[in-house]
This record gives structure tokens, sequence and C-alpha cells, in this order.
């Protein structure tokens, strides 16, 4: 079988290298880097061996030199007689993608330019024509390119696990803005005890939170210990209790809108860090763009809190360096976020709200967001 090398161009972003690495499969890959992007380099290779692909290693090349470029090709060429040679243009310098474009006229090799928007691959010489995108990015591999490495997931859950307790708490948050702070208060009340009455948690005069203990009483979650006091049926209560519920439903939510992949309470460290380890709540790829989504809960994200400004460069920053330029983020959150500053900064951000009632129809929502 003859051996296919494929040429990319590194550049800040890595998903248009990835997708035709993916979509044709080469044996191994030779990319060409300047000195800027030598960092840039280092996390595609780990990408690229990570999905079982190997690396020619080629030194660097001046971007703004046209001739830096073509000798580069030449020399990938010779040291590899008789093998298959393509290239994908997309990224670099303007002058380093028509350089590699005139080597592949000049040597009758194949070349590709990724149109994401259109979700296609086009072809140039050998290769005229325009082919669908036919493959998906892994998660683990779209955040390995740009810098993160996963330590530990948890998996889409089966969407009927607790899947009625999540209908009716959220529902419950619907009908009564605010309720997810009584929540978790009351939560961190009965398992802030000791002794036999650890974990036991009390109502105290909260009609709407009453009716939601009687339903997730009657659902099996909790067991009615007496007057307004509940305990826990089973461990990892404390947890849905506390936000994971909001992390249930949207990821849930995700697997019925139809995303490709789906994780949630994701932790793992960016490669400059030192391996300090840092988490994203639910992460959705579709169409090799990843969907960073963080769920907040209660005072957290009150706007009267101040910390919901804190929430939303967190989720600019962490989110778009994850994300990259193709991919979207999204704020889930109980609380009722008003029309105002707040709202024209998210959309500012490229941040989606999804808060209050709207958390009812968040599959639908995320069907749009997709388009």
């Amino acid at each position: 079988m003859m051996k296919h090398i494929h040429i990319c161009l590194v550049s800040d972003q890595p998903v248009p290298n990835l997708t035709t690495i993916l979509q044709f499969r080469p044996q191994s890959v030779a990319m060409l880097w300047s000195q800027k992007m030598q960092a840039k380099a280092s996390r595609l290779a780990k990408a690229i061996k990570g999905l079982g692909i190997g690396i020619d290693n080629t030194p660097p090349i001046d971007p703004f030199d046209s001739e830096s470029v073509i000798q580069a090709v030449s020399a990938i060429i010779a040291g590899n007689r008789g093998a298959e040679i393509s290239a994908n243009i997309t990224g670099g310098t303007k002058i380093s993608a028509l350089s590699l474009m005139q080597a592949a006229a000049s040597h009758g090799f194949r070349a590709y330019y990724v149109n994401t928007e259109g979700d296609e691959i086009i072809g140039f010489g050998a290769a005229t024509g325009r082919t669908p995108i036919r493959v998906t990015l892994p998660i683990a591999t779209y955040l390995a390119a740009h810098g993160f490495t996963i330590k530990s997931h948890a998996g889409a859950p089966d969407i009927t696990t607790r899947s009625a307790a999540v209908r009716d708490i959220v529902a419950a948050m619907a009908e009564t803005p605010g309720l997810a702070r009584h929540l978790n208060g009351a939560v961190i009340k009965g398992y802030a005890k000791e002794g036999p009455h650890a974990g036991t948690i009390t109502i105290s005069g909260n009609a709407a939170l009453k009716k939601l203990f009687e339903r997730l009483s009657q659902g099996g979650l909790l067991r009615h210990a007496g007057d307004r006091k509940y305990h826990a049926a089973s461990a990892g209560v404390r947890e849905f209790l506390s936000g994971k519920w909001l992390e249930e439903h949207v990821c849930s939510s995700a697997v019925q809108a139809g995303f490709d992949e789906v994780m949630l309470q994701v932790f793992g460290y960016w490669d400059e860090t030192d391996a300090q380890t840092n988490e994203f709540d639910v992460l959705c790829i579709r169409n090799n763009r990843l969907y960073v989504i963080s769920c907040k809960t209660g005072a957290q994200s009150a706007p009267v809190s101040g910390g919901l400004s804190r929430i939303l460069y967190e989720i600019d920053s962490v989110g778009g360096d994850a994300a990259g330029i193709f991919g979207k983020r999204m704020l889930a959150t109980s609380e009722i976020i008003p029309a105002g500053n707040t709202r024209k900064r998210a959309a500012s951000m490229g941040i989606e709200i999804v808060d209050g009632s709207d958390l009812l129809s968040l599959k639908e929502r995320m069907q749009s967001w997709m388009k």
C-alpha cells in the first residue's frame, strides 16, 4: 500500500487541519510551521498522534518567504519517494498558503481548502471538486489541539437516569424564580449538621420548596423523615440537589438536541498551567464546532450578587480558549437575567444565555443554536 503523507500549515486554528486529517486518514502528517507557531505545532502534533497518525519531523519555515515554503515541500517529497502526497492550504499566511498551492500544482499532488461555514472540503488541482465533511472530531482531540488535556469526565448520562427528578426541579425553578437559592441553602444547612441529624434537610416555611420536596420524595430521591424533614435516599443526592440537576438537564437536553458527542463534568489542565485542574460543566460537539456550556444555580449567578459579570468573563476567557473561533458558548442558569447591560455584555462576547423558564425548552434552544 502506498504511503500517504499529508502536508498542513500550522496556524492559530487547528480544526481545519484536523478535519482533512480525519477525513483522508494519511499514514503521516508533515507540518509546515514557523517559530511563532512552535507551541501550536506541538499541540497539533499531540492531537494527531492521539488519532494514531504519525508525524514527520520538519524544520521551521519563513511564512512570508515563498521560496522557504516551496523548499520545505520539496524536501518532504524527496524524503518520501513514491509516497502519495496531499496538502491542506487552509491555514498559515496568505503567502505560505499560495506557495503551498503553487507547489501542489508543480508536483501534481492534491490540495484542499476547508470551508468550515459550508461544512465542505474544496479540492484544487488533482482534487478539483467539493466534498462534504463526513467526520466529527472527538471532543478530546479538539481540546488537545487547543492545549487542554482531559483527565476525567462523565459521559452523557442515560437520559432516563433521575430524569423525573430533573424535570420536577426544572419545572419548580421556572414556576418560582429564585427557588434555587432556597434549595441550595437548605441543602447546605442540612449537610452542615453533625451526628444522627447529618444530612437531614429541613424545609422552613417555603411552600414552593416543600412542594418540590414532596415530589422528590414520591419519586424516591428523598425520604420523608417527619414534619418538614427529609433524608437523602442514596449517595450523591447532595451533589445533585446542589446544582448537578442543572448539569444533568443540560446534558440530557444536548443528547436529545442531536449533538455528535456530549461530555459532563470535564476535568483537565491547560498545557501551560503545570497540570492545575480546570473544569468544564458540559461540552458538546457538532459539525466540528465545540459548544461550551456553563451551568450556574442560586446566588452565584444572581445579577445582584455581582458574580454574574465574573462568570461571563470566565466563560469568555476559558471557554473561548477551548472553543476557538469556530466554537460557541452558553450560560445556562436557573436565575432570571433581566434585560440590560449584562445581556448586552453577553451578546457582545458571543455568549448565549438560557435562563429561568427558558430552561424548559432548552433542547429547542440548542437546536436553534446549532444552526
